[in-house]
């Protein structure tokens, strides 16, 4: 082999496999490629002088593509007693068959032909005797048969023709099709002959059905007839009244559900009208800290109050909070973070329960604490200040009864609404589904109620006249804080910005008002320490203008450059001339605040892995017989 040779030989090797396993593939779908023209479906019921019925089933299929080796045809039998004697015939002479039952309760006769059929026309002509489909009425007796089953794996059938030969003695009183438009003749005859005229799409059956007079035939009404005509008759007629009331029931609570929902709210839920008591107001209601204003006018105690009431307390001189930079990943780098300590006043302000409760939590009294040690932590402490802030509007007489236990009370009952939907669909899909087609209409209805309630509940708090005015005095403060520049010059207004900081922060306008004011060479506040490269020795001073004992500024610490550099500009130099460093150092540390009291650890998963639990009338429709056919 020369050289040449050799190099190629691994090339040539991959082409071949590729095209094998291209040729592999091929295969297959060419072996699935098949398809099949059904020319007619005839059918022959010769009505037995004992009752039974011995059906003949002739099949013409022409086959156009594909290789066809056997044939099926499935017999529904949950309306007849017995099938027997099953002869096939192809082109008129005897083939193989084999019979099974299938897991729905279908007899499969499958048959081999007796050479594979590709591009030809064949005949296939089934035979069998069924025993308990002929039904017994004293106004007479019915033959009714799904002479052309409506699965036919996709395969429509061109031309269709149904013969019922009655017994001797006997004509037909009466005679249907079902399913398709079909020439019937044979009206008051012994043979009854039925043409479709149409072509028959898969999917669709036609069904015939023949009376005759009662007596001429011997036998009995097959075990299945009772169940079977008494349920057609429910279905005639007492299904429509069930509907009708099930149908009824349903609307009736779909409407009046919602609507006694909203008369409830507008009965229980709605404060007084006091009318607008002022477009704006410059100055806060007296006695409403920022806290108690924030959880008023929204009716929640979220963080957005407990920030407000920590900042409220630093401007009052019980904490003092400063910003410094703290090393993460082994001293890489640094992060910011805050230490809170007592302020030049603790101890000596009174305070309210709610901030009696945040002091005890955030342990001041046993000295300084960084942020971070909240972390994860502080969220357990949340509810107590919660419901400390809700009793004081209570207290106050705001409220009658605490907003948040109102919430809970009608959403309890949302849930017992939503309960109750719960069980009643269970019990209309497992018990009167069969009674009627909207049983799940009430449920349906009843669960809509339940989550309308649930999402009115947040709104049914219900504000006494007291705090409904006062609840209109502290929006009228809050339109001012949003538009000040309209109704005052921030020039002149400067210090005005620690003054109200925390009713913005409660109102949620606190990174707007550091804006406004940043603009304007606002002060920045005196118990806030930003975080700086310089270590200058400062006297700081109280809320109150008391000179505290001289200490070192830690790292950090730029409250004596501000105070003594004349306010704004002292601090520019402190910051290196950046003004919006102060507007940034502030909106972190309130966004920070927020995040870490309210973060929660991670939940640990305790669960493992298992194995997995092993065990455990005069309408269509109603023929015996049918099931499906095919080719393969």
């Amino acid at each position: 082999m020369t050289t040449t040779a050799r190099r190629l030989l691994p090339s040539l090797n991959i082409v071949l496999l590729t095209l094998g396993i291209l040729i592999c593939i091929a295969a297959p779908a060419r072996a699935e490629s098949k398809s099949l023209v059904w020319l007619r479906l005839d059918t022959e019921i010769d009505v037995q002088p004992n009752g039974d019925l011995r059906i003949t089933e002739t099949n013409v299929i022409r086959f156009t593509q594909g290789t066809f080796r056997f044939g099926f045809r499935d017999i529904d039998r949950r309306r007849l007693t017995d099938v027997r004697d099953v002869q096939v015939l192809e082109d008129g002479r005897p083939i193989q068959v084999e019979l099974t039952e299938t897991e729905d309760d279908m007899l499969r006769i499958k048959y081999y032909f007796s050479r594979p059929a590709r591009d030809e026309q064949r005949t296939f002509t089934l035979r069998y005797t069924v025993s308990g489909a002929l039904r017994y009425y004293p106004d007479g007796d019915q033959v009714y048969w799904v002479a052309v089953y409506a699965d036919r794996a996709g395969f429509p059938v061109q031309d269709a023709r149904v013969t019922v030969r009655l017994p001797a003695g006997a004509s037909a009183t009466n005679a249907e099709v079902y399913g398709v438009r079909a020439d019937l003749r044979g009206l008051n005859e012994g043979v009854v002959i039925a043409e479709a005229l149409a072509p028959i799409p898969s999917g669709r059956e036609m069904e015939v059905r023949v009376q005759f007079p009662h007596g001429i035939v011997s036998g009995e009404p097959p075990p299945w007839q009772r169940a079977f005509d008494e349920r057609r008759r429910f279905e005639a007629f007492e299904k429509p009244r069930y509907d009708l009331i099930a149908l009824l029931a349903g609307l009736l609570v779909f409407f009046g559900g919602p609507a006694a929902v909203i008369a409830l709210y507008y009965a229980r839920g709605r404060d007084p009208n006091v009318g607008l008591v002022a477009e704006y107001l410059t100055e806060p209601p007296p006695d409403l800290s920022p806290g108690l204003a924030g959880t008023l006018v929204d009716e929640t105690a979220d963080v957005r109050d407990i920030v407000a009431t920590l900042v409220d307390l630093a401007r009052r001189g019980v904490l003092k909070i400063s910003e410094y930079a703290r090393p993460t990943m082994g001293g890489l780098l640094t992060t910011s973070d805050w230490q809170i300590e007592p302020g030049e006043r603790f101890g000596q302000v009174a305070l309210r329960p709610y901030e009696q409760a945040l002091v005890a939590a955030l342990g001041i009294a046993r000295g300084r604490h960084s942020l971070s040690e909240f972390r994860n932590r502080f969220y357990t402490e949340i509810p107590k200040i919660q419901n400390a802030l809700y009793e004081a509007l209570v207290e106050a007489g705001y409220y009658t009864r605490s907003p948040d236990q109102t919430r809970k009370r009608y959403r309890a009952l949302a849930n017992l609404v939503i309960f109750i939907a719960a069980v009643l669909f269970v019990i209309a899909v497992s018990v009167l589904s069969d009674l009627t087609e909207y049983s799940i209409c009430l449920p349906a209805a009843l669960l809509m109620t339940g989550l309308l309630l649930y999402v009115v509940a947040r709104a049914m708090p219900l504000r006494t006249r007291k705090g409904a005015e006062m609840r209109m005095r502290a929006e009228a403060f809050k339109r001012y804080l949003q538009n000040i520049e309209k109704y005052t010059k921030l020039q002149e207004a400067k210090d005005l910005f620690d003054k109200y900081l925390p009713y913005a922060i409660a109102f949620g306008l606190d990174h707007s008002w550091l804006r406004k004011f940043t603009t304007v060479d606002a002060p920045p506040p005196p118990w806030y320490v930003p975080m700086s490269p310089y270590r200058p020795l400062h006297v700081p001073t109280s809320s109150a203008g008391v000179p505290a004992a001289p200490q070192t500024a830690q790292a950090g610490d730029i409250s004596g450059q501000a105070r003594a550099g004349g306010g704004i500009e002292g601090l520019e130099r402190g910051l290196g001339g950046s003004i919006a460093s102060l507007e940034r150092s502030l909106a972190s540390m309130f966004d920070s605040v927020a995040t870490t009291l309210t973060s929660q650890p991670a939940p640990s998963n305790t669960g493992r892995a298992g194995r997995g639990w092993s065990g455990g009338g005069g309408f269509g429709g109603g023929g015996s017989g049918g099931g499906r056919g095919g080719f393969g």
